[in-house]
């Protein structure tokens, strides 16, 4: 009788398990140190001034941000000319991170595209849009086959 109900319940465990699995499947992060697609490039520039320092730029067509955090070095925005909004910010990972960040730190790796050339891979998740968030485009990128060394997040045109 005691065995037959410890299997009861392990049949409800698992079933139970497996129908929650899905609902703990996660979109990439929609912005990047609060910083995100369309965002205007004044409230950009001042989220990035209070986690790091703006780096000097020559005849880049982006801003370079050195930032204070264990696990990324450096924040990139462009900003699009005419509108002044942000067009894409780039995040570069440490490579000396006592807790280097994962591809899978950053989303599902189920729902990602995955590209890879043997050397180079590349997790594309596109975020459908939710109510008023807009839609958008995480890319995670590396050549090591877990580890990154960068990722960036992109307005869609939708």
């Amino acid at each position: 009788m005691k065995t037959s109900k410890l299997i009861g319940i392990g049949i409800l465990f698992t079933v139970l398990s497996v129908n929650v699995s899905p609902a703990l499947a996660k979109d990439p992060p929609g912005d990047v140190f609060g910083v995100r697609p369309n965002m205007t490039e004044r409230e950009a520039r001042r989220r990035l001034n209070r986690i790091g320092r703006q780096q000097e730029a020559d005849r880049m067509k982006h801003d370079v941000w050195e930032v204070r955090d264990d696990r990324v070095s450096h924040v990139g925005v462009r900003f699009d000319f005419k509108t002044r909004v942000v067009r894409w910010v780039t995040a570069i990972a440490r490579t000396d991170a006592k807790r280097r960040l994962r591809y899978s730190d950053l989303g599902d790796l189920k729902t990602a595209q995955h590209k890879t050339d043997g050397t180079n891979h590349t997790y594309i998740w596109r975020v459908a849009a939710r109510g008023k968030r807009p839609g958008y485009v995480f890319e995670a990128l590396g050549n090591d086959p877990q580890y990154l060394t960068s990722y960036r997040l992109l307005r869609t045109f939708d």
